[in-house]
């Protein structure tokens, strides 16, 4: 086992490994189709476990996945304590993940700069080229 790695870390790495595996094969509510269950975090004490999530789709897909993991959260709940051995089966709280949308935020800045970048680079050339044809 490699050092830094807690129970917590192994708990959490079970625990997301099983609602990904609940949802897939369990959960049959169309709004959580194409939900992927991205980290769970679980409090120091195992008694509350926040479940990140991504969703493809609308702003409107994004809220009724929500919805639905809420509404399927006691059975999802219900499921790890059949499939997990702990003393304590944590709450489940369902948070969106925003880290992609945020590093595709990034990526696109980092597009637009590059544009920007090449362009300025690309008139400076031309500016450059029109100043040597140009008699003195």
């Amino acid at each position: 086992m490699r050092a830094g790695y807690s129970r917590i870390d192994r708990v959490n790495e079970l625990l997301r490994e099983t609602i990904s595996e609940i949802l897939l094969r369990e959960v049959k509510d169309p709004r959580i189709k194409f939900v992927t269950i991205t980290e769970v975090r679980v409090s120091p004490d195992l008694r509350r476990c926040r479940v990140y999530y991504t969703v493809y789709g609308s702003e409107e897909e994004k809220r009724k996945a929500h919805e639905g993991l809420e509404k399927a959260a006691r059975f999802i709940r219900q499921e790890v304590n059949k499939r997990v051995r702990l003393r304590f089966i944590p709450d489940i709280e369902f948070e969106f993940d925003r880290r992609i949308e945020k590093g595709m935020e990034v990526i696109r800045l980092l597009d637009r700069l590059s544009e920007g970048s090449s362009g300025k680079a690309a008139r400076a050339s031309r500016v450059g080229r029109a100043k040597q044809n140009t008699p003195h």
